[in-house]
This record gives structure tokens, C-alpha cells and sequence, in this order.
């Protein structure tokens, strides 16, 4: 692996930390969105694999 300098790691931190609001926003929609959509399939199927027994 290769070892990043200080200045190169300082860089990726900024580009990390310094993204806008915005990107912050649809980060956490699209991360919020994904586990809402797995938690509903996850319900829906153990509520019917329970319901088949």
C-alpha cells in the first residue's frame, strides 16, 4: 500500500470535509432511502416466510 504525505492526506480530508451542504443532503437521503427500502423488503419477507409456516 502506498504511504500518502502529509499534504496528500490533508487534501483528501479536505475534499471530504469540504464538500457542500448539499452533497452532505443527498448523501444522507440516498444513505436514509437505501435502508428504508432494505428494512421494508426485510419485514415483508420474514412477515411472509412466518405467515407460510
Amino acid at each position: 500500500m502506498l504511504a500518502l504525505s502529509s499534504d496528500e492526506s490533508e487534501e483528501t480530508n479536505d475534499m471530504i470535509a469540504g464538500l457542500p451542504l448539499t452533497a452532505w443532503l443527498l448523501l444522507g437521503a440516498a444513505i436514509g432511502l437505501g435502508l428504508g427500502v432494505e428494512l421494508l423488503f426485510f419485514f415483508a419477507h420474514r412477515r411472509s416466510a412466518s405467515g407460510e409456516e
